[in-house]
């Protein structure tokens, strides 16, 4: 029998903490981020009152339909720039944006200041979103009125050994004066607190396979 959602999100808290412990830091630097992909409206709800604040999704259909004024919401799929005005109704902010049109796009149609962060192809992977490091200045040196970028986002290379990507996006981070790094999912978020991630995306380890 599986656990539930609660202790199941306690074993996570506990592997984040004991992570930032071991790289140095405060647990409390570390923002969870509850990934509610393919799950229904009442797996966020138990999450609610399990202590989860913060839920990100891929989708805009699955975010207009699950999202509540009782937590703060994220999108993290791939940008469509149609999209953005509808994405803008439900999330505070972007953490996928690829190209400097999907900024222009979020620019124009934001109604209040929108954080948004820099999805990088770390590993310049054809099939995967996601701006070249070469890029990200292009993207930062612009006077943007109504958006806040705070940091880079990757999805790793699968591999056993995810850390020397978690370490390089931490590098850029770093060369470009960004405080946030979003890296880390069930499968590998304990070594991406260890390289510096402040933002983890965890969807199976804490609602179980999406159906």
């Amino acid at each position: 029998m599986s656990l539930p959602l609660a202790d199941r999100l306690r074993l996570v808290r506990d592997k984040i903490a004991a992570a930032a412990e071991r790289g140095g830091r405060d647990p409390a630097s570390v923002k969870l981020i509850a990934v509610s992909k393919g799950h229904g409206k009442d797996a966020v709800a138990e999450g609610i009152a399990a202590g989860l604040s913060d839920f990100a999704e891929n989708y805009l259909q699955e975010l207009a339909t699950k999202a509540t004024p009782a937590a703060t919401w994220h999108y993290q799929g791939t940008l469509q720039r149609r999209k953005v005005r509808d994405i803008l109704k439900y999330a505070s902010s972007i953490l996928s944006v690829a190209r400097i049109e999907e900024l222009e796009e979020i620019e124009k149609r934001a109604t209040q200041r929108v954080s948004c962060l820099i999805e990088v192809n770390i590993a310049r992977e054809p099939q995967k979103n996601g701006a070249v490091a070469e890029n990200i200045s292009a993207m930062l040196n612009r006077d943007w009125s109504n958006i806040e970028i705070r940091g880079l986002m990757t999805v790793p290379p699968v591999s056993d050994n995810p850390l020397p990507w978690f370490k390089k996006l931490r590098d850029l981070a770093v060369e470009h004066h960004l405080p946030d790094l979003s890296m880390g999912m069930s499968s590998n978020f304990e070594a991406a607190i260890e390289a510096g991630s402040t933002m983890v995306r965890i969807g199976t380890a804490i609602f179980g396979e999406r159906k």
